[in-house]
């Protein structure tokens, strides 16, 4: 941990950009490129991954790789639908959750599922009483 004023938080966050148009080019999988930046913006604790969006910019490319691991590795899709949820979460984008949990309700219908469903549905203000 720095001791500056935010300085050192800047001028790493500046170089991000870089390193997230790197990893597009990198020989790692499109699976393991997503997982790569999921692990690493919700291990974020100084926002230093503000170039994480130029990546997810093309989020079909998320779903592509979510549907592309379903059949043969369906945990992996699981974590990394999982993962974008959180990170929508932690963006306060609620009705992206509510669509995630409006899923989970879908294929997996339980209590459960319904009052997380619920419960983000009510802060995207979408739920109808």
């Amino acid at each position: 941990m720095s001791h500056d004023e935010g300085e050192t938080a800047n001028e790493i966050s500046s170089c991000t950009p870089i390193v997230f148009r790197a990893l597009s080019e990198s020989s790692l999988s499109s699976v393991e490129q997503m997982i790569w930046v999921v692990d690493a913006e919700l291990n974020d604790e100084y926002e230093l991954c503000q170039g994480a969006e130029e990546f997810w910019e093309q989020e079909h490319s998320v779903a592509e790789g979510i549907t592309a691991t379903q059949k043969q590795w369906p945990g992996i899709a699981s974590r990394l639908r999982t993962m974008l949820r959180e990170i929508r979460e932690k963006e306060n984008d609620w009705l992206s959750v509510a669509a995630f949990r409006a899923e989970d309700f879908f294929t997996q219908p339980s209590l459960k599922t319904f009052e997380e469903l619920h419960k983000a549905s009510e802060k995207a203000g979408v739920w109808r009483k």
